[in-house]
């Protein structure tokens, strides 16, 4: 999954009840940035993308109870099905884990993904229109692609 985009951008997402075995803008967003893909996190809808945001903001150095609760049925089915092995790999992290890759990639290391500044991203985190999620993202791709406007 990590490896067929180019980027992510994160919006929401539940927190719980998840249908597969983290909730899935969790998922996408690890697998987003095992694979060193550029990731923009926006905490307009709230959600799961919060969470991360506050992890990658090193809130709080432990995981919340409420993150990413895992279930195990999913992540059995993950291992004997999925073909690739970074896919595989996430399906065994215990969600302390999860965030304690967000809290130590920090936003400098968000920054150094996305080709956002740490300005920038924080502008993202806290974004309150679609217009201004759309051109921060547009503006990191485009540094990431070697271009600055």
């Amino acid at each position: 999954m990590g490896q067929l985009c180019t980027a992510r951008v994160c919006l929401g997402g539940k927190t719980t009840e998840a249908g597969g075995r983290y909730p899935g803008i969790i998922e996408e967003a690890m697998m987003t940035i095992d694979h060193d893909r550029p990731l923009y996190l926006s905490g307009m809808l709230g959600g799961a993308t919060c969470q991360l945001i506050d992890a990658v903001l090193g809130k709080t150095k432990q995981a919340p109870s409420e993150f990413a609760p895992a279930r195990q049925d999913v992540a059995d089915g993950f291992k004997r099905f999925s073909s690739d092995k970074k896919d595989t790999d996430f399906a065994m992290i215990p969600p302390a884990e999860i965030w304690k890759r967000f809290y130590n990639l920090g936003v400098q290391g968000l920054s150094e993904q996305n080709g956002l500044t740490p300005e920038e991203n924080e502008h993202l985190f806290d974004a309150v229109t679609a217009n201004e999620v759309v051109l921060l993202v547009a503006h990191g791709l485009a540094r990431k692609k070697g271009r600055s406007d």
